[in-house]
């Protein structure tokens, strides 16, 4: 998150997208000047939408808008269930266009002939076609107390209002607060794993020296690189987590990681992919465990199954992603904690997602500060803006190289986005060439096991090359078999 410098852009600033009652007050707490709503209202009084769409607006959940993108640029944020043809069909089309000079347009007309009217009396059902972002889920919310746009106008100033004022005596983003005194540090402040980046005890500890809690990135590593990496920070760092893969699937050695987290006593750990008995497990052990929860329905599972400490990860994050923006997630996630009346005293919450700057910082103040007054302990959790430190190539992380080029990119793009696996990286030429690949196999109507099998056997060891400049013989270790 980071906005221009007001003072001197001297231009008044507006927000469009992902707003709801809590990342408002995010928002005004950042310093933005207002705020755009659409998607958030269509469910009012006032809004010149049938009852039918309505009742359609009213079983929206998080996951029901879906993107349709041609050439990773033209984006259009559509409803879709499971079941809705035409959105799959147009997302064809989308593809098949793609080498077409007139793609572009045939794709919006296409759309276009399609679209339902908001206004239909008719019941188009989930196979009506209409925009609809992430934050269409919020239109429900919104009409809860009052479906007239007045009072609903009123109540959410009302609410920004009152949940600033708990900002001066509540603000849980300062040095000392709960959440940092519970981890040892002095800001409460995650450093989030990088792989084949965290992975050195130097690194860690100029984190550490700087106030936030440092991750080695266990992730899917060999059992003996894994091993090597945590002894050693036992070794030198004082306090330190390890980052976790918890499906089996996607990481063969995930019951071997574990069992070295309980032989080295790591005091912290998190689990992205993890299951809540995995947590549990390690909860046991004696080390602190976090559950990344990239979704409402998978943070209540693991709160029913004893979780409490939680990383809101949004897809503005780098590495492998969710489907969920950063605002919409946090702001169904509280909601969700603040509706269902769950007891938030023995909570650790931790935000995720595009949090580089100090705009950030303020907008996490302001949308939860009235959580730490309710006793959360509220923490950030920073990855991608680490790359651009001194010390992350001082230490060799990184080479300079790696650095140079994120230096001079000023967007990032995600690959594997059709096949379940999105990833967020630099749009280097490599990246631009999988993305390239997925819409090939996608026109020559492979199958979705055998695509991705050739994208992860393109994206092998990807990460270690760009970020290290060798790629290891895993089967024969030692820097003389490095290529």
């Amino acid at each position: 998150m980071q906005f221009p410098n007001r003072t001197q852009l001297k231009l008044p600033l507006f927000i469009h997208g992902g707003v709801g009652k809590y990342t408002a007050t995010g928002l005004f707490a950042a310093g933005v000047s207002g705020l755009v709503m659409d998607n958030q209202f269509l469910m009012t009084d006032e809004a010149p939408v049938s009852d039918n769409f309505k009742k359609l607006l009213a079983m929206v959940d998080e996951s029901d808008s879906t993107e349709i993108i041609y050439n990773g640029q033209d984006i259009y944020w559509v409803f879709a269930k499971l079941g809705t043809k035409i959105v799959k069909d147009l997302k064809q089309q989308a593809i098949e266009f793609s080498d077409d000079p007139n793609g572009r347009q045939k794709l919006y007309e296409s759309i276009v002939d399609n679209m339902a009217a908001f206004d239909m009396t008719h019941d188009g059902g989930i196979q009506s076609l209409f925009y609809l972002g992430q934050d269409g889920v919020f239109a429900k919310e919104f009409v809860k107390e009052s479906t007239s746009i007045k009072e609903i106008i009123s109540n959410l100033f009302k609410t920004i209002g009152e949940n600033l004022n708990f900002i001066d005596d509540n603000d849980p983003i300062k040095p000392g607060s709960p959440f940092a005194r519970d981890q040892g540090t002095k800001l409460p402040l995650i450093q989030g794993p990088m792989a084949n980046i965290s992975d050195n005890s130097d690194f860690a500890n100029k984190v550490l020296e700087q106030g936030a809690l440092p991750f080695f990135a266990v992730g899917s590593l060999p059992e003996d690189l894994a091993d090597n990496m945590l002894k050693d920070g036992t070794k030198k760092v004082n306090v330190f987590g390890a980052g976790l893969v918890g499906i089996e699937a996607f990481n063969p050695a995930v019951k071997k990681h574990l069992d070295m987290v309980k032989k080295y006593k790591v005091p912290y750990a998190l689990f992205a992919g993890g299951i809540p008995f995995q947590v549990v497990e390690l909860e046991k052990a004696g080390t602190k465990t976090y559950l990344h929860t990239p979704s409402v329905s998978m943070m209540e599972n693991a709160l029913k199954n004893g979780c409490r400490r939680f990383i809101f990860e949004g897809g503005e994050a780098g590495g492998h992603v969710g489907a969920l923006s950063s605002m919409v997630l946090w702001e169904n996630a509280i909601a969700t904690l603040i509706n269902k009346n769950y007891e938030l005293s023995d909570l650790y919450l931790v935000f995720a997602g595009g949090i580089s700057t100090c705009f950030a910082s303020f907008f996490i103040s302001g949308l939860t500060s009235f959580l730490a007054a309710r006793g959360a302990k509220i923490g950030i959790q920073v990855g991608t803006a680490y790359l651009f430190a001194d010390e992350i190539v001082a230490t060799k992380s990184i080479k300079h190289q790696y650095q140079e080029i994120i230096i001079q990119e000023n967007e990032t793009m995600l690959i594997g986005r059709t096949l379940g696996l999105a990833s967020r990286t630099a749009p280097t030429q490599f990246a631009r060439m999988m993305v390239e690949n997925e819409a090939r196999m996608i026109k020559n109507k492979e199958s979705l096991k055998n695509r991705k099998r050739t994208f992860e056997k393109k994206n092998i060891g990807s990460l270690l090359i760009g970020a290290k400049g060798f790629l290891p013989d895993f089967k024969n270790p030692g820097s003389e078999n490095y290529t």
